[in-house]
C-alpha cells in the first residue's frame, strides 16, 4: 500500500530564502539525511511500524504549501511534526463522498491548523511511503 505523508522541517526564517535556493535534489537529499535518524523508529517491525520505505518527492517552504495545497494529486494521509509526533488522517480517504465527507473536511483543518503553526519557520516535505 501506498500513501503519502508531509514531514514539517523547522528551520530558521533567516535561511528559508537561502535553502529554497538550493537545486531541488541537493535539497531533498539534506532533508532525506535530516529525517533518517526520526523516521527509523517508524519503519521497524514493532508497535510504532508505519511504514517500510519512503523517498521525498518535494521540499516546499511550509508557507508556500498552505497556499497550494488544493492542487495536490492526493491530501496527505499523515503529518511528521518538528517534534516527531505523528498525526494519522482517522481513515484511508481513497473516495470522499456523503458517508465520510465530514471526516475528511475535518482531518483537512487539522492537517492546515498543523501546517499554519509552523508555517513561518519550516520546509514542508511531500514524501511517499511504502507498506
Amino acid at each position: 500500500m501506498k500513501f503519502t505523508i508531509i514531514a514539517i522541517i523547522k528551520t530558521d526564517q533567516s535561511l528559508l530564502p537561502k535553502i529554497e535556493k538550493l537545486p531541488k535534489e541537493n535539497l531533498i537529499n539534506f532533508m532525506a539525511k535530516k529525517l533518517e535518524k526520526p523516521f527509523s523508529k517508524y519503519s521497524k517491525d514493532d508497535e510504532n511500524k508505519k511504514f517500510d520505505a519512503w523517498k521525498i518527492f518535494d521540499a516546499i517552504p511550509t508557507k508556500k504549501l498552505l497556499t497550494n495545497l488544493d492542487i495536490l494529486d492526493m491530501f496527505p494521509d499523515s503529518i511528521f511534526t518538528p517534534d516527531c509526533k505523528w498525526i494519522d488522517s482517522p481513515e484511508a480517504f481513497f473516495h470522499v463522498g456523503h458517508s465520510n465527507e465530514k471526516e475528511y473536511d475535518s482531518w483537512v483543518n487539522t492537517a492546515k491548523e498543523t501546517l499554519q503553526k509552523y508555517a513561518d519557520n519550516s520546509f514542508s516535505l511531500l514524501i511517499s511511503c511504502r507498506l
